[in-house]
């Protein structure tokens, strides 16, 4: 393995593991995500399983800049995602790039709101899938052609689903990231609490929506509350009750 792996000075660095073993790789977004999900992986040195670290240009700026001026900067984001060698979407983004995620609170309340979306997400698609995707009792059986097709129609919906639940909530995390780069931190309690909202009720106005086709069915109504009041329990675990 080379310990000291060339870096591009415009592309973030990922590092998969630790010691002897560890592997180095350039960072580029995941193909199921949203790219503002990683504004963080972006400006900021992420460790845990594996450890990113930003473009050796925005480490630079973030760290010598604040010393020299305050202008505001942005940052152009350029890259691809791809899934198995295989390329499914560019990216193409401008994004506020701002002096204060040097500061450990700022990213710290960044990272929470970005948290709270991919939690909701999972509970999302908890919900969707404990309604419309039943496992078998028997996997070697083959399933009946026209299940086989609902589910794929099911399927091609949940993708709609994830689609809208991130073009819902993205404008109220630029809203809440505004207000944490700011100098108002009394203000934070409100932008984060107004961010969890939107995210939740997004993911219930969605879940509806989602399941709005089972409702004339009687013998899905209960499947459908149950998994309605799970998904609202999920929330109540880590939101702010309205």
């Amino acid at each position: 393995m080379n310990e000291h792996p060339y870096r591009h000075p415009m592309r973030p660095h990922k590092i998969d593991g630790s010691g002897p073993k560890a592997t180095h790789h350039a960072f580029n977004f995941a193909s199921d995500r949203p790219a503002w999900l990683s504004l963080l992986d972006l400006a900021t040195t992420v460790r845990g399983g594996r450890t990113i670290t930003p473009a050796p240009t925005v480490d630079q700026y973030l760290n010598t800049m604040p010393q020299l001026s305050s202008n505001p900067c942005v940052i152009d984001v350029l890259d691809y995602a791809n899934e198995k060698a295989k390329l499914r979407h560019r990216v193409v983004e401008t994004w506020a790039l701002s002096l204060r995620l040097n500061v450990r609170e700022v990213t710290d309340a960044v990272r929470q709101s970005v948290d709270d979306a991919e939690k909701a997400l999972l509970a999302l698609r908890k919900a969707c899938v404990q309604v419309h995707f039943e496992p078998r009792d028997d996997p070697k059986k083959k399933k009946d052609p026209k299940k086989k097709k609902r589910e794929k129609q099911e399927m091609e919906r949940l993708y709609d689903v994830i689609a809208g639940f991130w073009q819902r909530t993205e404008p109220s995390f630029w809203a809440a990231y505004e207000t944490f780069v700011g100098n108002d931190e009394d203000a934070w309690a409100d932008a984060q609490d107004h961010c969890r909202r939107t995210i939740r009720d997004s993911a219930i106005a969605l879940f509806d929506a989602w399941t709005a086709p089972s409702i004339g069915d009687a013998s899905r109504i209960a499947v459908v509350s149950r998994a309605r009041a799970e998904l609202q329990r999920a929330f109540a675990q880590w939101m702010i009750h309205t």
